[in-house]
């Protein structure tokens, strides 16, 4: 704003040319100059003096009500550029699977909603292919999930691996193979419930098809039916009303019990795999992500055993 109508506006709220000098570190005889050039700069009489001190003219009313509504505007401006700002550096964009969503990486972003409030947040929900996808798009800026063996994109991308984990095979707590040691072929009797769905559009990040078939079925056997869903609450709506088999991470034992979904005993438990974080290696140094990594890295130490 002006530096003259700055002036008049301290002038006008205070009524005191004295008063408002002190207020805007200046001298007295200043004030009173840039008041006479601000008034022949408008082309009119701002004060008046009375036996009491000085009061606005009736042009000065106009020009006080007037300079103080541009003020709160330009003020709200430099608000709004300011959180601008503030929304653009300390953005986060991530993805992650319904797993880590609902084990850790809602606390993280929880915490960091709470840390910085004005900071925009996105969130994307999917399979490792599906978020690779979106990495490499620039929609997110990294990702949690399985470590993807034959991708296409590897020269583009940085792998932050964080812990190992296996899978179970869980099912509704009265499935016919609770109590049994089980072996493929008693799996292969019942239906295969699969979440996040492969897009055969997005085959080109992987090397081979063989990848994507890894990815739709964890199990080490064939099944003749198979169930797609990409929302976790299906996946649990499905397995209470049904015989079907979820393979998922074991540390999800403990949110299933509650649901009254239990994994059942294999003749041979499936290996673990490497969880990590994928960034595009561009990025991969920058402080602001690295200091999400570090968050979401000592969240996973926390709640994954």
């Amino acid at each position: 704003m002006h530096k003259f109508m700055e002036q008049f506006l301290e002038i006008a709220s205070c009524l005191s040319v004295t008063v408002a000098a002190k207020k805007l570190c200046v001298s007295q005889p200043t004030l009173t100059h840039n008041m006479k050039k601000y008034e022949q700069q408008l082309g009119t009489t701002l004060f008046e003096r009375t036996a009491r001190g000085i009061r606005l003219t009736e042009s000065g009313e106009i020009v006080f009500e007037k300079a103080r509504a541009m003020r709160h505007i330009q003020e709200s401006m430099l608000s709004s550029l300011d959180n601008l700002t503030l929304h653009q550096q300390k953005e986060i964009r991530v993805g992650t699977g319904d797993a880590w969503w609902a084990l850790f990486m809602k606390d993280v972003i929880q915490q960091y909603a709470d840390n910085f409030p004005q900071a925009n947040i996105n969130v994307d929900v999917g399979n490792q292919v599906y978020l690779m996808d979106k990495l490499l798009s620039d929609e997110i800026d990294l990702f949690i999930g399985h470590e993807l063996k034959g991708l296409t994109r590897s020269g583009q991308v940085s792998f932050f691996p964080m812990f190992s984990q296996a899978d179970y095979i869980y099912v509704n707590q009265t499935h016919p193979l609770i109590g049994t040691v089980v072996n493929n072929e008693a799996l292969a009797r019942f239906p295969i419930i699969n979440i996040g769905h492969p897009n055969k559009k997005l085959t080109y990040l992987l090397n081979d098809l063989s990848t994507l078939n890894s990815l739709e079925s964890s199990f080490t056997y064939s099944a003749s039916t198979v169930h797609y869903t990409n929302s976790l609450m299906v996946v649990i709506d499905r397995l209470l009303e049904s015989d079907a088999l979820f393979t998922y991470p074991m540390a999800m034992k403990g949110f299933f019990a509650e649901l009254g979904i239990v994994p059942l005993t294999l003749e041979k438990p499936i290996e673990a795999s490497t969880i990590g974080l994928y960034v595009i290696k561009e990025k991969a140094q920058s402080e602001h992500l690295q200091s999400v990594i570090m968050k979401i890295t000592e969240a996973a130490q926390q709640r994954i055993q």
